[in-house]
């Protein structure tokens, strides 16, 4: 995606995410796909995560995803849901900003 969308500013990061792993430079964006919770992918990555970062994470139904949004830290994360425009498909975006 990196090299299709011409994008020069963008890092992949091809190591397990654990909470122990360290690296030198942390990221404004956190993205992933059918990975895990929200919860469980915040605890996983947040150490990674610049100060007012963000994670996107692509997600199914709407129901699921407030089980998920029920269990963060409201003082620590804000959230937004963007539904998709694909057709047939119960897709959605959560957007979880570091407060």
């Amino acid at each position: 995606m990196i090299r299709t969308l011409q994008l020069t500013n963008a890092t992949i990061l091809d190591k397990a995410t654990t909470p122990n792993l360290i690296i030198q430079n942390k990221f404004d964006v956190i993205t992933a796909r059918a990975l895990a919770t929200a919860p469980s992918i915040i605890n996983m990555a947040e150490h990674l995560l610049n100060r007012g970062g963000k994670f996107i994470l692509m997600k199914g139904s709407l129901e699921k995803i407030n089980e998920e949004v029920a269990q963060l830290n409201n003082n620590k994360y804000s959230y937004t849901i963007h539904k998709t425009n694909t057709l047939n498909t119960n897709r959605h975006i959560l957007e979880i900003n570091q407060k």
